[in-house]
């Protein structure tokens, strides 16, 4: 996936980075296409310090199926879009399966997977708002009501 990279940190920025802001030093940041393996490390690192402080905590991973927007890539978003997605799932994919039989208290909640497939193929649910980007709600409600049957009302 796509991240500006804090050099002085050696760590993603947790935010967007907006060139007019004072505080924003170009040569403290870079621009980076994170590798499936970073990713993967990475949601190790989140789900060990999760059951390091909740040991019986749930856990429930989600891919967002909001796009980006634009890329700094020479390829169009829609392309950008897609390769990051992928790379993210599969990177999700991979620590699940590492995990999934011996934690029962882990997850994957398909909600990219309901937007993207659900949404292409129904009459009733539409994947996308006009800005090809964001869900419209009756999607989203919907997404929110299998999250709430599946993981609230159990």
């Amino acid at each position: 996936s796509e991240v500006w990279w804090n050099k002085k940190t050696n760590s993603a920025a947790w935010r967007k980075i907006n060139p007019q802001n004072t505080d924003f030093e170009s040569d403290d940041f870079e621009y980076k296409i994170s590798t499936c393996q970073e990713n993967i490390e990475n949601i190790e690192k989140i789900y060990s310090i999760i059951r390091k402080n909740k040991p019986n905590a749930s856990i429930i991973m989600t891919l967002s199926p909001v796009g980006i927007r634009a890329t700094w890539r020479k390829i169009g978003s829609v392309v950008a879009n897609n390769v990051s997605k992928s790379t993210l799932r599969v990177a999700l994919d991979e620590v699940h399966r590492k995990y999934q039989t011996i934690d029962r208290n882990f997850f994957y909640f398909p909600s990219y997977e309901i937007v993207r497939e659900f949404g292409s193929v129904s009459d009733t649910y539409k994947s996308y708002q006009e800005n090809f980007r964001h869900p419209p709600t009756d999607m989203v409600l919907l997404i929110m009501e299998l999250f709430r049957k599946y993981f609230i009302c159990k």
